[in-house]
């Protein structure tokens, strides 16, 4: 995993390189800029903050701003039994058994404490 620094917001980012090109962001301080930024929300399946570990164990390399994280696994005989569960739940067309064993699985991969 890299240290990438402080988050930015993509405003700020769409800011800098309609800037870095040479152009003017349009806005109500300034109407006559080359390019408008909207803000038109999420669309389905969009997230706010992107999260690229289980648990914020981190383990220090021989490189500053590179680590290795230390995650929970799940066994393969888990694995398998989810798979099963999941299977024939949707082979039945359960889609309450299916979100049940989906559910379960999350519960077996996230730290105590810290779901999404």
């Amino acid at each position: 995993m890299l240290e990438m620094g402080e988050p930015v917001p993509i405003v700020q980012l769409a800011r800098q390189v309609i800037e870095s090109a040479g152009y003017h962001v349009r806005a109500d301080d300034n109407p006559d800029g080359d390019i408008a930024i909207d803000i038109i929300g999420l669309r389905p399946g969009e997230k706010m903050e992107e999260e690229l570990t289980l648990t914020d164990e981190l383990i220090t390399t021989r490189h500053q701003k590179i680590f290795c994280a230390r995650e929970t696994v799940l066994s393969e005989i888990k694995v398998a039994a989810f798979m099963r569960g999941l299977r024939q739940a949707v082979a039945a067309g359960d889609e309450a058994a299916a979100r049940l064993v989906l559910a379960t699985l999350g519960r077996g991969l996230w730290p105590r404490g810290h779901r999404p």
